[in-house]
């Protein structure tokens, strides 16, 4: 099954715990091997931050999406997509599921 949502309002902490808005969408689909998604967020500020703070922005705004859309649903490989004033930037995202009781959680990695 494949799947493409529309763009949805997301607010963020920054590094410094300010607000940040962007706006995102997800797609999804199973390529007959693994169930993938395609995180997509559009002007994650107005820069991508450098490394380790993008990270830091990175987990803030994945654990967002991640608690309103993944919560409980099999997903195999998730790439995320940045888009903003310094152009489009992919990140492989390595996923790990581990089950605590009766709720799942998700752990996302940047893969390197």
């Amino acid at each position: 099954m494949s799947y493409q949502c529309s763009f949805n309002d997301l607010l963020y902490p920054q590094v410094d715990r300010t607000p940040a808005i962007a706006r995102y969408r997800i797609v999804s689909f199973d390529d007959g091997f693994a169930m993938r998604a395609v995180v997509h967020i559009v002007r994650f500020v107005d820069t991508v931050p450098a490394a380790p703070a993008i990270e830091v922005a990175i987990d803030a705004a994945l654990n967002k999406i991640i608690d309103a859309h993944f919560v409980g649903i099999r997903i195999d490989h998730v790439h995320l997509v940045v888009e903003s004033s310094d152009g489009v930037f992919e990140y492989p995202l390595a996923v790990g599921a581990c089950r605590c009781d009766v709720s799942q959680n998700l752990c996302f990695d940047l893969v390197e």
